[in-house]
């Protein structure tokens, strides 16, 4: 979609995680909601990676998230050791009050989602 920055991914242990700083988090996210596109965004660290190679679902989560943030800085050394030098930690509470307090998010509505680990007895 034309307007939309194009961000790089790297494979980290099967998950594509975003190559981001958080201005072009926010950039990313506005252009979304300029275009009315319906994206996820999966605020991940080294945990949520790990989990991920143990199952498919969740891998399949994060793969199909509109972007994956480095919620940790490992995750960033590794972006970075591989040759994205831009890359900056995206915190989630961090990366959700600068969502909150952008100009261009005033009026967004956002919708936040989670999901448990395994299923809770009835």
């Amino acid at each position: 979609m034309s307007g939309e920055p194009v961000i790089s991914r790297s494979d980290i242990l099967g998950v594509q995680v975003s190559a981001i700083d958080m201005g072009t988090a926010i950039e990313t996210i506005s252009s979304w909601i300029a275009q009315a596109s319906r994206k996820y965004v999966c605020v991940t660290s080294v945990h949520g990676i790990m989990e991920s190679t143990r199952s498919e679902e969740l891998r399949r989560i994060h793969n199909a998230a509109g972007m994956v943030t480095p919620d940790g800085m490992p995750l960033v050394w590794l972006l970075k050791w591989a040759g994205l030098r831009h890359v900056n930690r995206v915190y989630g509470p961090d990366l959700m009050l600068a969502a909150f307090g952008a100009d261009e998010l005033r009026n967004a509505r956002h919708f936040f989602t989670a999901r448990p680990s395994r299923r809770l007895p009835p």
